[in-house]
């Protein structure tokens, strides 16, 4: 059985906007790292568990109730997966997925002083 990606970008989205840009982003390496890499199969399904923690509406430290500690779940199980997967984040990924964020987000500006 074969996941139809747009379906699962399109949740991904979604999400996007509950998240917050530092989120989606690592949502989307994670997406993109799925969608375009060979994984072994356990990458593959931590992968999978990481996004689907994080799109979910049911929670297990719900952000509702629980404020900054039910966004640092969500944080620490994407980070957790991403160290998993850091080798085939590449420099493609990367630029790809600032151009979404670009256009979700709108353009973020970094001050050098």
């Amino acid at each position: 059985m074969e996941y139809d990606f747009k379906i699962l970008f399109g949740k991904i989205a979604a999400a996007a906007s509950k998240v917050g840009r530092p989120i989606a982003k690592h949502l989307l390496y994670l997406y993109f790292v799925l969608k375009g890499s060979q994984l072994t199969s356990t990458q593959k399904l931590w992968v999978c568990a990481a996004i689907a923690y994080i799109i979910v509406p049911n929670d297990f430290l719900p952000r509702r109730i629980f404020r900054i500690v039910g966004i640092t779940d969500d944080a620490l199980a994407l980070m957790y997966v991403i160290n998993k997967v850091r080798d085939s984040i590449t420099p493609e990924i990367i630029q790809k997925v600032d151009m979404i964020l670009d256009q979700w987000y709108g353009y973020r500006i970094d001050i050098i002083k």
